[in-house]
């Protein structure tokens, strides 16, 4: 069950274990749970009957594939804003600048994306007039590469949140 709980966040100086979550009642509360996440954990959207922006911090090297914690914004900026704070604590090269041109960007994980292979994806998006492309925000390298022709359709999603609005587009793939 979900429960509002104050998250504070530390960055570690290891090469397995990159960050310590600690979950406390209040901001001066009593210590609830202390979670180590792995360098190598992926963070993504999750579904939940109950909270709209909920994502899980994952540890894809164990067998089970798990959630180490789940976690929830009180609208997708807010989501976002948090995860990319965590990967940045997790990554150890640091984030290339972005250009003006090109932007950070984090798949919201839905079913399609899911099947595509692309769960947890994010980087920095660059389009020219033949591709799009989502790089790794530390190296530059691409991690996916799209041409044009592959999508149909770009909108605007509605949203209620108004921290949400005009910062999450739809892409329609064929």
């Amino acid at each position: 069950a979900w429960q509002r709980q104050w998250c504070e966040i530390r960055r570690l100086e290891d090469l397995e274990v990159g960050v310590e979550l600690k979950l406390k009642s209040s901001e001066d509360g009593h210590l609830l749970n202390c979670i180590q996440v792995p360098r190598s954990a992926t963070l993504c959207r999750t579904d939940s009957r109950s909270k709209q922006f909920a994502f899980g911090v994952f540890n894809l090297r164990k067998v089970n594939k798990k959630a180490v914690l789940f976690l929830a914004g009180m609208n997708e900026s807010h989501s976002q804003e948090w995860m990319i704070s965590i990967r940045k604590m997790l990554s150890i090269a640091s984030y290339i600048p972005v250009g003006e041109s090109n932007f950070r960007i984090s798949f919201v994980d839905s079913s399609h994306s899911r099947s595509a292979g692309l769960l947890g994806l994010y980087g920095v998006l660059n389009a020219n007039s033949q591709e799009i492309m989502v790089s790794d925000p530390c190296t530059g390298a691409p991690k996916v590469v799209w041409k044009w022709y592959h999508f149909h359709q770009f909108h605007i999603q509605a949203t209620s949140e108004n921290e949400d609005w005009k910062k999450i587009i739809v892409m329609h793939t064929s």
